[in-house]
């Protein structure tokens, strides 16, 4: 696995994680997204809630791969196994990775939250993201941390 072309783009904690990673490592991710905001009130500078949207994925570390179309570097999660040769398969931009993180078999991650969540702030704006924070959760310790920022 190579990151050159990635790594102007990347943190070096990022870059440094994303190398030690091997297939089958159990990761969450932490990354920013698109979103739309609606009802934000006209001003210069925007409430950072409209700018920035963070996104946790988690899953099994398949690899990376770049994209045939504009040659872009992605990293791949498997998120299940639909019979011995097929899976789903999450794919995230590398250059929109913030933070990896790996988690020990006996942890369970599970995404909290709906399939498309909708957050209305104080000022009456209004933000659609798909998911919600992350939680990792210890099976043995039962003891729960919230990875979302």
């Amino acid at each position: 696995m190579t990151i050159e072309h990635a790594s102007r783009c990347l943190s070096k904690t990022v870059a440094e994680k994303l190398a030690k990673l091997k297939q089958g490592d159990n990761i969450v991710v932490l990354w920013v997204d698109a979103a739309i905001s609606q009802n934000v009130p006209v001003k210069n500078k925007l409430s950072n809630y409209h700018v920035e949207t963070t996104r946790s994925s988690s899953g099994v570390f398949h690899g990376i791969q770049v994209g045939e179309l504009h040659q872009d570097q992605f990293i791949l999660i498997v998120k299940g196994y639909v019979d011995q040769a097929r899976m789903s398969v999450e794919s995230i931009p590398l250059c929109l990775v913030k933070e990896i993180d790996l988690f020990q078999k006996t942890q369970l991650a599970s995404v909290i939250g709906l399939r498309k969540t909708r957050i209305r702030y104080a000022d009456g704006s209004v933000k659609e993201v798909r998911g919600g924070p992350l939680v990792v959760e210890d099976d043995n310790q039962r003891q729960r941390r919230q990875i979302h920022r």
